[in-house]
């Protein structure tokens, strides 16, 4: 069945949300400031909303549907018109995220389990925030694996939902490497899965079966292009340079092909 406007919408909204939670890779060098300040931003308000029409879109029909939308309880909204703030409900965007061939929220809750039992192995890195974990040894592969793009490409997307809901964070070192750490608020919530016998580090990464195809390329199209206006953006405040890379002295090399 073709996806209605209402769907395509929501898809396009959750693609700029995940663009502003990608890690840092090299393309991303002159954006780090903009990007860093969009984390911000979502943080207190969801993701900034450009009401422009995208791909074909007419302005005035989606802030209309923005308000319907509203009032069905997909979403909430702040501001006005041109440009608003719009953060999905999680019952949203779960749905949105299996129509795209996505992982859940709590399909990768796991993630935090095993990124727990890496850092009691001692795989954790000492840097401010830290301490990291490294993204290929949370897939277990290495750089010059045939297939570390795809393989990394897919850790990325699983880990955004966490990266969104304020229990991971990431990193980068000035090569596009990134790395993870856990928040205090994921911390804490890994400890409680331990401590209530709820943590299951092998049910990650999660079996995810495909999505909807032309939702899932409207994603890929949608999430590319709102990256590529956070790089090339200017940040609000011109004396922000965003988070300090991570040390290159870490193993690796950087990654090619992750999405």
């Amino acid at each position: 069945m073709k996806p209605d406007d209402d769907t395509r919408l929501l898809v396009a909204i959750l693609a700029q949300s995940d663009a502003v939670w990608l890690p840092l890779r090299a393309a991303d060098a002159g954006g780090r400031a903009t990007i860093y300040q969009a984390r911000l931003d979502y943080t207190s308000n969801g993701c900034r909303w450009q009401g422009d029409g995208g791909a074909g879109r007419d302005r005035t029909a989606d802030c209309r549907r923005l308000a319907a939308l509203e009032s069905a309880g997909r979403l909430t909204r702040r501001g006005k018109l041109k440009t608003s703030h719009v953060l999905l409900s999680a019952d949203a965007d779960a749905i949105l995220r299996r129509l795209c061939g996505l992982a859940s929220f709590n399909q990768v809750l796991p993630a935090l389990d095993w990124l727990a039992c890496l850092l009691v192995a001692g795989h954790g890195r000492p840097a401010p925030g830290g301490p990291w974990v490294s993204e290929c040894e949370l897939c277990e592969t290495a750089y010059d694996h045939p297939k570390a793009g795809r393989i990394l490409g897919q850790l990325q997307n699983d880990l955004l939902p966490l990266l969104a809901g304020g229990l991971l964070m990431s990193n980068s070192d000035c090569q596009g490497r990134a790395s993870y750490a856990l928040t205090a608020e994921g911390d804490a919530l890994a400890q409680t899965r331990i401590t209530s016998a709820l943590a299951d580090p092998d049910a990650f990464p999660p079996d995810v079966p495909p999505g909807n195809e032309e939702l899932t390329a409207l994603y890929y199209r949608e999430r590319a292009a709102a990256r590529e206006e956070l790089r090339t953006a200017d940040p609000d405040d011109p004396a922000e340079i965003g988070p300090c890379p991570l040390p290159c002295s870490w193993p690796g090399a950087a990654v090619e092909g992750a999405r």
